[in-house]
C-alpha cells in the first residue's frame, strides 16, 4: 500500500478527535499535578513554583494519549479488507443480520400476562 492510498483510508474525523483528547488530557494533567504542588509542597509567602516542569508532564501524558491511540487506529486500519475484495465476497454470520425467522422475536410472556402486575410490584 503506497502513501496516497494509506492516506485516503485512513479515517481523519478519529484524528481529529484524538488530538482534541490529547490536548484535553495535557492540559487536565498539567493543571492536576501543578494544583496538586501548590496544595501539598508550597506554602504562603514562598514564591510560586516554576510551571515549566509541570507543562512538560502534562504535554507527555497528552503525546503518550496520541501516540497509544493512533497506534490503535493505524492497527485497525490496517486489519481492513483491501479494497480490491467485493463486498459480496465476504461471509455474513447470522449474529450480524439478526434471526432467520420471526419466531425468535416472539415475546417471552404468555398472551393475556402482558398487562399484568405481580404481586410483588403492586406494593411497591
Amino acid at each position: 500500500m503506497d502513501i496516497k492510498e494509506f492516506l485516503k483510508s485512513m479515517d481523519w474525523g478519529k484524528v481529529v478527535e484524538y488530538s482534541v483528547e490529547a490536548v484535553l488530557i495535557g492540559w487536565f494533567t498539567y493543571l492536576f499535578a501543578y494544583q496538586n504542588y501548590l496544595l501539598y509542597r508550597w506554602h504562603r509567602g514562598l514564591e510560586l513554583p516554576p510551571k515549566l516542569p509541570f507543562i512538560l508532564v502534562g504535554s507527555l501524558a497528552g503525546l503518550l494519549f496520541f501516540v497509544y491511540e493512533i497506534g490503535r487506529l493505524l492497527k485497525a486500519t490496517s486489519r481492513k479488507l483491501p479494497a480490491s475484495a467485493a463486498p459480496s465476497e465476504t461471509p455474513v454470520s447470522e449474529e450480524e443480520t439478526g434471526p432467520a425467522d420471526e419466531s425468535e422475536f416472539t415475546s417471552p410472556v404468555p398472551d393475556g400476562e402482558e398487562g399484568q402486575q405481580s404481586p410483588r410490584d403492586k406494593a411497591f
